[in-house]
C-alpha cells in the first residue's frame, strides 16, 4: 500500500492541543474502564440470581421481578437494566421493583 492510499494527515497540533487531546483520549478510556469494573460489580451482585443488579450514581440496585409495568409499558428486566432512564424514574418513584444493595451485603458476597 502507497503512502498516497492513506488517510490524509492529521493537521499540526500546538503542545497543548496535543496535550488536550490526550487528556481527552485517557479520559474516555477512564470513563470506559469505569463501566466495564460496575458491570463486573454488578454481574458479581447478581451471582446465583436470573435478575440483573443495576447500577445508578454509585449504588447499586437489585431488580426484584422479571417483567414491570412502567409507564404504561411493560418491560423485561432486562430491557430495564439498560435503561438508565427506567432506573432514574424507578428510584425517584421509591419503587418497590429496585431493592438498594447495602455495603454490608456486597462484602458478604465478596
Amino acid at each position: 500500500m502507497s503512502k498516497e492510499n492513506k488517510a490524509p494527515e492529521q493537521e499540526q497540533l500546538t503542545p497543548e492541543q496535543e496535550i488536550a487531546r490526550l487528556r481527552q483520549q485517557l479520559a474516555d478510556k477512564d470513563a470506559i474502564l469505569d463501566e466495564t469494573v460496575q458491570a463486573l460489580k454488578n454481574a458479581e451482585a447478581a451471582k446465583g440470581s436470573s435478575l440483573p443488579v443495576v447500577s445508578f450514581e454509585d449504588e447499586q440496585y437489585r431488580l426484584l421481578a422479571a417483567k414491570a409495568n412502567i409507564k404504561g409499558k411493560v418491560y423485561t428486566a432486562a430491557e430495564v437494566a439498560e435503561s438508565k432512564e427506567l432506573i432514574q424514574h424507578l428510584i425517584k418513584i421509591k419503587s418497590g421493583l429496585l431493592q438498594k444493595i447495602e455495603a454490608t451485603e456486597e462484602e458478604s458476597n465478596a
